[in-house]
């Protein structure tokens, strides 16, 4: 009897155990089943959302500039795609530059080691590479986990230098631009026009910018298939209410004249001076060459400041417009004006009170010479 009532006292001590230490399993259950509830059920939208962020990467898409055309339809101002190279800086500094050291060595880069240091957003490691180095790196993409290129639209002029002074040029924009609140849309990438067409008509040839999608990988890099990865609904609404397509820039048509423009380039060739070719009947300018000049081509990758420089204190002042800020005696031709006004008022025999020409005349106490140096001498309104 009593060791009936011992092993009894012995069962329910360890059945008492047993249920305490069920419950005590029980509860950390019940716990994670919440838990999970509240991740998946009550704030699954939410994680959903920041999941996609995740690889999901909104940048801005940069519209084209309008084209700028003779009065023909021939392209004075172009554009052209431009490739940059970025780098991941998320990995390890002495991986970033092994590849850094083999873009040097292998394709022709000259990128500085201060690239390889970590960065949360990704680095660009050059501009307008060019399509042979383009091609190149393509080819050996798959080496290099952590590197890709983007293309833009960027400004081109297919005849360099000709109608320089007309068509101004483009450049990025500055950061006091920015500063000032003047460009609200536009930002650190964008580029604006200088000078001349491109300045005065930048809200017409600029276009509307939107919004780029891209599916990237777990290190940042945008995929280039991104139908291999499977989007949910929320992206797929995402892809098209963000995805569409910038709208370019107007186009300006202007009345010059290729041909025209090319011919007075032609004869200013090796000269300082300009050249304004009008229609008189409708006051329309058909040619306006001015030299020295430079290539507005020069200004898309941006100048270093030793060159900006050479440009400025460049002797025959090549971002001079001559035909419209030079500032010259009328010569020769203003004796039109005068013998028209003196036939006009029936003066012609005012010719003999002409004083003779002795090579200089001062008049208010400066001294203006002929350009021949003894002088004409006398001379008649007809010969004048």
């Amino acid at each position: 009897m009593y060791i009936k009532k011992q092993e009894q006292k012995k069962f329910t001590f360890i059945n008492s155990r047993l249920k305490t230490a069920l419950f005590l399993m029980f509860i950390p259950l019940i716990l994670i089943f919440f838990r999970l509830y509240d991740l998946q059920i009550k704030q699954g939208t939410r994680f959903r959302l920041l999941s996609d962020k995740n690889y999901i990467q909104i940048s801005p898409k940069k519209a084209a500039r309008g084209f700028i055309l003779d009065r023909n339809g021939e392209i004075l101002a172009d554009n052209r795609i431009s490739y940059d190279l970025y780098m991941i800086t998320e990995t390890k500094k002495s991986e970033n530059l092994k590849i850094i050291q083999r873009l040097n060595t292998e394709i022709g880069f000259n990128i500085q080691e201060e690239c390889a240091e970590y960065s949360y957003q990704p680095r660009i490691l050059a501009k307008d590479i060019g399509i042979e180095k383009y091609i190149k790196i393509t080819t050996s993409l798959p080496e290099f986990s952590n590197i890709y290129i983007k293309s833009r639209s960027v400004r081109f002029y297919p005849f360099n230098e000709l109608c320089f002074h007309v068509l101004g040029y483009v450049s990025l924009i500055p950061e006091e631009y920015l500063k000032s609140n003047k460009f609200p849309e536009y930002d650190a990438q964008d580029y604006i026009g200088y000078y001349g067409i491109e300045e005065i008509f930048e809200k017409n040839l600029k276009g509307e910018d939107w919004l780029s999608l891209d599916i990237i990988n777990a290190v940042g890099k945008p995929i280039s298939n991104p139908e291999i990865v499977n989007l949910t609904e929320i992206k797929n609404i995402l892809k098209r209410e963000l995805e569409k397509k910038p709208e370019p820039g107007d186009n300006i048509f202007l009345t010059i004249d290729l041909r025209l423009q090319k011919k007075a380039e032609e004869l200013l060739e090796d000269k300082r001076g300009t050249i304004i070719v009008l229609n008189t009947k409708t006051g329309e300018v058909l040619a306006l060459a001015s030299r020295t000049t430079v290539n507005g081509n020069i200004f898309i990758k941006g100048l270093k400041s030793d060159e900006w420089d050479r440009i400025l204190n460049d002797s025959s002042v090549p971002l001079i417009n001559r035909a419209i800020q030079g500032r010259y005696n009328p010569g020769s031709i203003f004796k039109i004006v005068l013998a028209a006004a003196m036939l006009d008022q029936n003066l012609t025999e005012i010719e003999k009170d002409f004083q003779p020409c002795k090579g200089s005349i001062e008049l208010d106490k400066v001294k203006k010479f002929c350009w021949k140096k003894e002088g004409h001498g006398n001379i008649s309104l007809e010969d004048a």
